[in-house]
């Protein structure tokens, strides 16, 4: 009984969240991962600087090296869905990206 609650309650969240990315309001929490070819252009350099723009939703990034040419980046997000799908725009706008993924929970004490 008590893995079914969690899963009706994992439900629930998963839904809550996903409203709140179609209605674009309310507060989550969550990752951005990104991707890229560190070789390809100025990617670096514009990703730092997208990163700086976005500091009030940016709580915190990883970077790991995969190899030669290709990063992975994993940025912590809390805030408004609206500003982290901004961010998720211009992220997606830079050449040099080769996948971008979100992953958002619903903050239980939304300001929306």
């Amino acid at each position: 009984m008590e893995n079914r609650s969690k899963l009706v309650s994992n439900a629930i969240l998963s839904y809550i969240s996903s409203m709140r990315w179609i209605e674009k309001r309310g507060e989550i929490a969550g990752s951005i991962t990104i991707m890229y070819d560190h070789s390809r252009g100025d990617v670096v350099k514009k990703l730092v600087h997208i990163q700086h723009e976005y500091l009030d939703v940016i709580k915190s990034s990883v970077h790991i090296h995969l190899d030669e040419d290709r990063c992975l980046e994993m940025l912590g997000v809390v805030g408004c869905v609206e500003k982290v799908r901004e961010l998720l725009a211009e992220l997606g706008q830079t050449s040099g990206i080769l996948g971008l993924n979100v992953t958002a929970f619903p903050m239980r004490h939304s300001r929306s």
